[in-house]
């Protein structure tokens, strides 16, 4: 149970600042975005099934500090074609 409310609570925060990609048929569906604590992460869906389920995403880099979260938005453009 406590695995299943981690999984939910990441799921809930992982939402909070996402952007979608859709595929022209709109059968792919890519969302990225931001935690709440500023992590990057990323989705893959297909025909609204979970290809890749919410994953963080960050860099660890040798001899210096991780860059992992603390990221920010700092603009989006919406454009559809």
């Amino acid at each position: 149970m406590n695995k299943f409310l981690q999984t939910l609570f990441l799921f809930i925060t992982l939402m909070s600042y996402s952007q979608t990609i859709q595929s022209p048929d709109n059968q792919l569906e890519l969302k990225t975005g931001l935690t709440n604590s500023g992590q990057l992460f990323y989705s893959l869906s297909y025909k609204t099934k979970a290809i890749i389920k919410p994953s963080l995403l960050g860099l660890n880099l040798k001899n210096t500090t991780a860059l992992a979260s603390n990221f920010e938005i700092i603009n989006t453009t919406t454009t559809t074609v």
